[in-house]
């Protein structure tokens, strides 16, 4: 398990690309997100699903006692953001993890990695060699991140850099370094078009093999 540390799954988005609610797309006989939570269940005691204020009621049947299901709290906003935000009122650890319910391959070990090289710094998250970061792949202390987040939507403000800028200190940690652990990068690999998910489908079968 990772110490003082909770999760949380952001499935509050609907996917203009693929018509119809990522999360519940059907990966390998299984809704998407579930992919991310079973790899959550190993490694975290504390899970949230973050869900929009106009969720499908398939993810309350499906998640049953196995993690705990968060509404958005600001019901008119529709962005990560307030999925983040909603996450950390609730958050009673001391740092909290956020993932995307698009990203099925996300790896345990590489999660792990992230709260081992976090030590005084407000977050960490990884960085691309281009300069692009994944802050839906990232570990956020979660009392400042709070903080940041609330002054970013007090500004109307509704993407996570903008929080990521009013925390004072962060660990950009490269992807260079995590592929050492994840040959491939496929934990930051993203389903955003029925193309992406016939893609997810043949590493998942690759794997099992």
């Amino acid at each position: 398990m990772i110490r003082d540390s909770s999760v949380a799954i952001l499935c509050g988005g609907k996917s203009l690309r693929m018509g119809t609610d990522k999360g519940l797309v059907q990966l390998c006989g299984k809704p998407m997100f579930l992919h991310v939570l079973e790899t959550c269940e190993e490694i975290f005691s504390e899970i949230f699903v973050v869900l929009g204020s106009n969720f499908n009621k398939s993810y309350e049947e499906l998640i049953g006692d196995r993690a705990h299901i968060l509404i958005d709290i600001l019901l008119e906003i529709s962005s990560p953001l307030n999925g983040a935000y909603t996450a950390f009122n609730n958050c009673n650890n001391k740092y909290l993890y956020l993932l995307s319910c698009d990203m099925p391959l996300v790896n345990s070990e590489v999660l792990k990695l992230m709260r081992e090289v976090i030590t005084t710094e407000n977050a960490v998250i990884p960085r691309w060699p281009n300069g692009y970061i994944e802050p839906l792949h990232a570990v956020y202390r979660t009392k400042p991140s709070l903080e940041a987040a609330e002054k970013a939507l007090s500004e109307n403000r509704m993407d996570m850099l903008s929080m990521i800028k009013n925390l004072r200190s962060v660990l950009y940690l490269s992807t260079l370094v995590i592929e050492q652990l994840d040959p491939g990068l496929e934990t930051f690999f993203n389903v955003n078009t029925i193309s992406d998910l016939k893609k997810a489908e043949q590493k998942i079968k690759k794997r099992t093999k």
